[in-house]
């Protein structure tokens, strides 16, 4: 990723009623009202990231819920890591793999109110990835234009057709449900909690639900929280509308007020730098950004 990042200019978007759809180049989305945003944002490299103060996680079927780690091989889980603390993780390069197959029980990370994640990576690994592309349901077809855009599957043995990205990352998350209804978050629910992104790559995570619509968020859910994308990227994520439902929102990001602990709270999304690209929804290829909730607002930043 190259270190030195494109100016753009600033844009800040404040939504106290209207929920509004956007765009990065090459994440598509039925547009219903959108504003075009830089092209693609490059990353910004956190060049004083060392591992000094971190510890090697070695674990292949698990990972920490607070603490200081770097990975040291890639990881498979198959439940949900749920942030205690201040967890502090480098990917190091390596893999992060869900593998559970449970419909509405599965982001790889659930960030709770006053808990943090601050996520880096010092991985140089190029690995290779193919788009495959969304499934679209009989009542959306009409909408439908061609577009790069789908679910990315990560394979470093592919021969031919692939794409590549350098870099530890975190696939196959499928959301949690929030009530038993809705599902948000392929890779990363908040509610309340942070996110803090200096690189590492969200990519091929998806929010599935075959029976009903209002599925947000394929590779990050935030209710009430906060992200900050300082680097990294966000590839190839989608909300999976082959149900024919029209209310799935935001392939890659999805940011919205919330009560958390009975308290309605504002939600903060910040762009500083990173890449986002080919990810799918219905509403909001790249981003949904939502509506207000008891007076509160959710705040849409991108610098550069």
């Amino acid at each position: 990723m190259e270190k030195n990042s494109k100016k753009y200019g600033f844009l800040m978007i404040i939504i106290p009623i209207i929920a509004v759809f956007l765009m990065f180049a090459g994440n598509f989305a039925w547009k219903i009202f959108s504003i075009k945003v830089p092209e693609e944002t490059m990353a910004i490299v956190n060049e004083n990231h060392s591992h000094d103060g971190m510890t090697a996680w070695t674990s292949t079927n698990s990972l920490p819920t607070s603490g200081s780690y770097y990975l040291t091989q890639d990881v498979r889980v198959s439940s949900t890591c749920t942030v205690s603390g201040t967890l502090n993780l480098c990917l190091n390069g390596y893999g992060i793999r869900f593998t559970g197959t449970t419909i509405g029980s599965g982001s790889v990370f659930n960030i709770q109110a006053g808990k943090t994640l601050n996520l880096y990576d010092c991985g140089e690994t190029e690995h290779k990835y193919r788009i495959t592309p969304a499934e679209i349901g009989t009542n959306l077809s009409k909408y439908v234009e061609e577009s790069p855009a789908g679910l990315a599957v990560v394979d470093d043995t592919l021969t031919e057709n692939y794409q590549t990205f350098t870099g530890g990352y975190i696939t196959g998350g499928i959301g949690m449900t929030r009530n038993n209804s809705y599902y948000n978050g392929g890779a990363v629910f908040i509610l309340g909690g942070t996110l803090n992104m200096y690189g590492g790559t969200f990519i091929g995570n998806t929010v599935k639900n075959p029976s009903s619509d209002g599925n947000n968020g394929g590779a990050i859910y935030v209710a009430g929280g906060t992200f900050t994308m300082n680097g990294g990227a966000i590839i190839g994520n989608t909300v999976d509308v082959s149900n024919g439902k029209s209310f799935d929102m935001a392939g890659a990001i999805y940011c919205s007020t919330e009560k958390v602990n009975g308290t309605t709270q504002d939600a903060y999304v910040t762009i500083n730098g990173g890449v986002i690209k080919q990810n799918y929804a219905f509403g909001g290829g790249a981003f949904f950004v939502g509506s207000n909730l008891g007076g509160k607002r959710s705040y849409f930043t991108v610098n550069n």
